[in-house]
């Protein structure tokens, strides 16, 4: 099991495939029109943990399934948009790790860039010895998504066990970067980010192109707890650094990604300790977009802050604006997972809580940037539901966009009435 984030962590935390993809959601058009699950999902697989899309694809990871005998070992399924629409979808392929083990957890990431596939394993294998974390690269054999090949392993050049390195992933073009959220820094488990570059040559097994780490970083802070990149500009959220939770900014230097620390930090100018500011990062243009699931202490409602660049370059700087939402309750936890792109937002609020409590079943919210630019508000665009919703589904642990579609992962649909068992998780589409 795996509630949404640290507040109630059962050994889990939190990542999300993020999709930068094309412009605007539009609310009035925001309805369900699919939900997707797998043909062989059993209880507790925590499907819909993480997402990735294009738009005509998507990409969904169950890291607690069990293939064969190897319990925990994860799958990624992948289900393909029919030309009727995403309400005819079809589960078109699952991806495997090769050397796929017991306890590798492959799936607690992914995210996907034109042809290529990035998977995150912060375990895998070797149960409560758990080796360092990888991350797979798979590539589109064909034009119609109906296979797709592995061809790489990423890792760390100094990983130790349980680094967690494959916790959080991102991909842009030819740039992969990789959470590693207990990875240590001069004996210190900080965590850290790494970047690697696509030889030329095309994706071969290797170690990293360069490491990214905070000048400031102190022990448990979960740097790489979550990540996001246009390739020359990284996000890393560190959820418990200085008690609050804080977010770093890498720019690529001119001469290429090398080990660096920060160009710059990202606060929130009204934080409390224990909100998990940098749960969840994603990056679009010149925006980022922070969730903060913990914010207020001890209520737990939930905010998301939006950060645009300065015109001279980004810059140490609290937030442009913050979002919440204005019907929110405690424990909503809005910004356990974020997506941006272009002028829409989409922040889940899963409602964390164990479900004999009777708590709601999850949501998800559209904010659209108005035309005078990113200004602080509770008003809300659009508000999603699952229509089948169900005390402790999480609804909104995960969220992508693509185009004119949003895609929201609720991890345990559905909790039988006794609350004895988790479902296996499914994946919510809304859309035109």
């Amino acid at each position: 099991m795996r509630p949404a984030h640290f507040l109630f962590s059962l050994g889990f935390f939190l990542t999300i495939g993020l999709c930068l993809g094309a412009p605007y959601l539009k609310a009035e058009t925001a309805a369900q029109v699919a939900k997707l699950t797998a043909s062989n999902g059993v209880s507790a697989d925590i499907l819909g943990i993480s997402l990735a899309t294009d738009g005509n694809i998507i990409f969904a990871g169950a890291p607690s399934h069990q293939v064969g005998a190897n319990i925990e070992q994860g799958v990624v399924y992948a289900y393909l948009k029919s030309p009727t629409g995403w309400n005819d979808a079809i589960q078109s392929g699952t991806l495997l790790a090769s050397d796929g083990a017991a306890y590798d957890l492959f799936g607690i990431s992914t995210a996907m860039s034109g042809n290529t596939v990035v998977v995150g394993a912060r375990r895998d294998g070797g149960g409560l010895n758990c080796k360092p974390g990888k991350a797979y690269v798979f590539v589109k054999s064909d034009q119609k998504w109906q296979s797709l090949k592995q061809v790489a392993e990423l890792t760390a050049s100094d990983g130790l066990k349980c680094d967690a390195f494959g916790g959080a992933v991102a991909i842009a073009g030819n740039t992969i970067v990789v959470g590693a959220y207990e990875s240590q820094v001069n004996g210190v488990n900080t965590g850290a980010s790494y970047v690697f570059v696509e030889p030329s040559g095309g994706w071969r097994n290797m170690v990293e192109t360069a490491k990214l780490t905070a000048s400031d970083a102190s022990a448990s802070s979960y740097l790489g707890l979550a990540v996001s990149t246009d390739g020359n500009t990284v996000i890393a959220g560190a959820a418990q650094a200085a008690f609050v939770g804080q977010t770093y900014i890498y720019v690529r230097p001119a001469s290429g990604w090398r080990s660096m620390t920060e160009t710059a930090k990202l606060t929130p100018s009204d934080g409390t300790p224990g909100d998990f500011f940098g749960n969840a990062v994603s990056l679009s243009g010149d925006t980022v977009l922070v969730g903060s699931p913990g914010h207020p202490s001890g209520q737990q409602y939930g905010s998301a802050y939006v950060y645009v660049e300065p015109q001279t370059g980004w810059i140490n700087m609290t937030e442009t604006a913050e979002l919440t939402a204005s019907d929110a309750q405690a424990s909503d936890s809005l910004g356990t997972a974020v997506a941006l792109s272009g002028s829409a937002a989409l922040i889940g609020a899963p409602s964390v809580s164990y479900p004999f409590l009777n708590w709601p079943p999850g949501s998800a919210y559209v904010f659209l940037r108005p035309a005078s630019g990113w200004k602080t508000t509770s008003s809300f665009n659009a508000k999603l539901a699952s229509v089948d919703g169900f005390s402790g589904d999480n609804f909104g642990e995960a969220v992508a966009l693509g185009g004119k579609t949003a895609m929201v992962g609720a991890i345990f649909v559905h909790w039988d009435p006794n609350f004895e068992h988790p479902g296996p998780g499914a994946v919510y589409v809304f859309g035109p």
